[in-house]
């Protein structure tokens, strides 16, 4: 599937998801050193370990499987999201509805 697709889908899937949760939507950790830190809500985590993964998980699965591995994903995770081909993932990610 080509990756304008998946991105589309992917921004569809999370506006529907965040109009839903609007409300519950919490802030995270942030991880990451000072320099490099990354703050993302839930929906934020869900749609990126969508993209990662290629699957759907639950809020609670994806911030739980991201939590667990927070530590090993900070450097790669802040080098992946400064990569120009990556940048219209992040502006998707940072979007309002």
């Amino acid at each position: 599937m080509p990756l304008l697709t998946v991105l589309e889908q992917s921004f569809e899937q999370q506006t529907r998801q965040r109009q839903k949760r609007q409300s519950k939507t919490q802030k995270l950790p942030q991880v990451g050193s000072k320099r490099h830190s990354i703050s993302l809500s839930a929906a934020g985590w869900e749609g990126l370990a969508t993209l990662a993964l290629g699957v759907h998980r639950s809020d609670a699965e994806t911030i739980e499987l991201l939590g667990n591995h927070a530590a090993q994903l900070q450097q790669p995770l802040a080098d992946w999201l400064k990569k120009p081909e990556e940048s219209i993932v992040r502006q998707i990610l940072a979007s309002p509805p």
